[in-house]
């Protein structure tokens, strides 16, 4: 049976970000889908309602419809790379793919802190449901182009990933198949210790850990599938890893 390659795009985004890896598994020869999560890809009122485990769910349901077809590859970055995670601990996928995958938005020891209100998010939920940010420059669009809610961030969906992630971290030892996890260096988005904590923590005997550097700072370090420097590297191992499995 064939190997179907699922892929889950990041938080506020759309398929754009991991069209370049599903182009490269198409043109290899694997069936591939890059489904747009739930609340992602139209309004705001959607968006802002979207919760996390609708999320979950939608990939879960996403997942089941492939691995009636045959063998399947999860392949996830950032948000996605968490729900891809979390939906291998309640399946078996043939692979896992995390790039910049997030098991925790902070961390005390080491520490870590993209945010200093991310602690009190459970708070600030109620308090500050949703803020908005200043959209990238047009050179960081050039450097690493992305489509999606860019200057929209919505408090629950932290708490929600952060409820989420406990329980993922939790699990990660039920995770036994390959994997391979791509992580830039500076990452402030989610710091380059989330892959080296999953490579540490995963109960597969089988782990990939691409660390790289990103010299052109002028987009940041978290979009790997997308930055100029990296895309064709990450989509060729991508691809590299999928047909060994294959």
């Amino acid at each position: 049976m064939a190997l179907h390659c699922l892929l889950v795009h990041g938080l506020g985004a759309c398929p754009f970000d991991m069209q370049g890896i599903g182009q490269a598994l198409a043109a290899a020869g694997l069936p591939t889908r890059l489904p747009t999560l739930p609340g992602h890809g139209g309004s705001e009122e959607a968006f802002i309602r979207s919760r996390y485990e609708q999320w979950r769910e939608h990939v879960l349901h996403e997942y089941d419809e492939l691995a009636a077809q045959g063998s399947v590859l999860l392949v996830g970055f950032s948000l996605g790379g968490l729900l891809a995670l979390d939906v291998a601990q309640a399946r078996q996928p043939a692979g896992i793919v995390c790039i910049a995958a997030p098991v925790m938005l902070y961390s005390w020891h080491p520490f870590f802190m993209p945010d200093w209100r991310l602690p009190l998010a459970p708070l600030l939920q109620r308090l500050l449901p949703v803020v908005r940010r200043k959209g990238r420059s047009e050179a960081a669009r050039r450097i690493a182009p992305w489509q999606g809610h860019e200057t929209l961030h919505v408090t629950a969906h932290l708490v929600g990933m952060m409820q989420a992630q406990k329980r993922v971290r939790a699990g990660l030892g039920s995770i036994v198949a390959p994997a391979l996890l791509w992580q830039a260096r500076g990452d402030m988005t989610c710091s380059a210790y989330n892959a080296q904590y999953l490579a540490q923590h995963l109960g597969s005997d089988d782990i990939t850990l691409r660390l790289v550097n990103l010299h052109d700072m002028g987009a940041g370090h978290h979009l790997l599938p997308t930055h100029y420097e990296s895309a064709a590297l990450v989509a060729a191992s991508v691809r590299d890893f999928a047909l060994r499995l294959a």
